[in-house]
């Protein structure tokens, strides 16, 4: 997740119950709790895109939250989140490790 990628190592089971894991999910506002170890968060439900563009180029990864509809691949319609790492004017890159797979990137028009 962006706690690793930004070097801050946090188990899974200790992001989980810190952020109130349930078999139901977990609600997108708690990313807020993550400032309880020491992140900065920025929670807000109107962000421009340009807001987004600006914090990758200044190589922050970002929590985005949307509904699986826009994933031509997932089959059940959701809310989900996914890690920003980069952009283009094509595509967004999700996942850092895989970021040159084609599969993991998504569509989107600037």
């Amino acid at each position: 997740m962006v706690t690793n990628f930004i070097g801050h190592r946090q188990s899974q089971q200790d992001l989980a119950r810190l952020l109130g894991l349930s078999i139901g999910g977990v609600p997108g506002s708690r990313v807020k709790r993550l400032e309880q170890v020491g992140f900065r968060v920025i929670y807000t439900i109107d962000a421009a895109f340009g807001d987004l563009v600006e914090l990758l180029q200044d190589g922050i990864p970002v929590i985005v939250l949307f509904r699986t509809v826009a994933l031509e691949y997932w089959q059940l319609e959701t809310d989900h989140a996914a890690v920003v790492v980069g952009i283009d004017d094509t595509s967004v890159s999700q996942r850092p490790s895989l970021r040159a797979r084609a599969t993991n990137l998504l569509p989107c028009s600037l």
